[in-house]
């Protein structure tokens, strides 16, 4: 296992579990770890109109909560875990170059040279792997997001909270030890307006540091080699707005890694055809919301009319619910 960064590190995430990320954790045998390290149960969303008009959404009061917690602790925990069952983890370590040649994969990094019959690209949505081997497609939009960790006394315990702004959108969760995570996305020439309203509307120190990444949208990418697998936003970014990354990507993970052991076991000689087929399940029934919250941010006059017409009919609480109580399936 390759990273470029050494680990414990932030990195930018609305640092939010879907309750479906529970039964990878459990499945991966870290739920009990994941609690104790650290982070906070969320009962209640919070919606913001364009106007300052709030809609208040109480979760499922379950086992299995909408849960916050920083990725720094949250990486870390799997890191550790994947060299505690044997896996070479190694930081600091920046891919520079790699190709398929007789049957190996050959990856040159600033440490030296590795081989490998299997690849797994889960290296976010500027991915490296993507770039050397040019799979990146041509960016859709031009947005970027910021996002920042902020002590706040204040601030509401055990809610994540969703505001529209006419330059985009911001999203804050309480991430425990009176810790919260504010993300904004907008586009780079009302970026500085955005923060600056963020700053007044949740008073946010100016010593806080920020964070960026860009694309947050792109096309999806599929591999071209048998033994090449991608995972997460290196191979589909959704809309950070529905806040299921984590869950597309520990998802995606766990159906690699299937994949691959089916092949190193010769009972199949390409990785992609079942993975593929496994990841139309994952996604299935779930990529229409993210193209309508899409269309919310991106118009969000729009956005600040359906948060208002859901509530007045009672569809807000549903809406909510299909966003935070995802099933995952594996195909078999």
């Amino acid at each position: 296992m390759l990273d470029r960064a050494a680990f414990p590190r932030e990195k930018i995430c609305g640092d939010c579990l879907n309750p479906g990320v529970w039964k990878l954790v459990e499945a991966l045998g870290v739920r009990e770890a994941l609690v104790l390290a650290g982070g906070s149960p969320l009962d209640r969303v919070i919606f913001g109109e364009l106007n300052g008009r709030c809609h208040e959404v109480q979760l499922p009061d379950t086992d299995r909560p909408e849960y916050a917690v920083k990725r720094s602790i949250l990486d870390q925990l799997l890191a550790s875990e994947a060299a505690a069952l044997g896996a070479d983890v190694r930081f600091n370590t920046i891919l520079t170059s790699l190709r398929d040649e007789e049957d190996q994969w050959h990856l040159q990094t600033n440490r030296g040279k590795i081989t490998a019959k299997c690849l797994l690209a889960a290296d976010g949505r500027n991915s490296s792997v993507a770039s050397l081997l040019r799979l990146r497609p041509r960016r859709r939009d031009n947005r970027v997001a910021f996002q920042t960790h902020f002590h706040h006394l204040d601030y509401e315990q055990g809610t994540v909270q969703l505001h529209l702004h006419r330059d985009g959108y911001a999203g804050l969760s309480d991430v425990g030890d009176d810790v919260t995570n504010l993300c904004l996305v907008s586009h780079p020439q009302q970026s500085l307006h955005i923060r600056k309203w963020a700053e007044d509307r949740f008073c946010i120190p100016s010593t806080a540091a920020w964070r960026s990444i860009t694309p947050i949208a792109r096309s999806d990418i599929r591999s071209p080699y048998p033994r090449l697998l991608l995972a997460g936003d290196a191979r589909r970014v959704v809309e950070p707005f529905t806040g299921e990354g984590i869950y597309y990507a520990l998802g995606a993970g766990t159906m690699a890694g299937k994949a691959f052991a089916a092949y190193q076991s010769g009972a199949i000689t390409d990785a992609r055809p079942g993975y593929e087929k496994s990841l139309r399940t994952l996604y299935a029934k779930r990529l229409w919301w993210n193209r309508l919250a899409h269309l919310a941010v991106v118009q969000p006059h729009l956005g600040s009319l359906t948060f208002s017409v859901a509530s007045r009919f009672g569809w807000l609480h549903m809406l909510t619910s299909r966003v935070v109580e995802p099933q995952i399936a594996y195909a078999q």
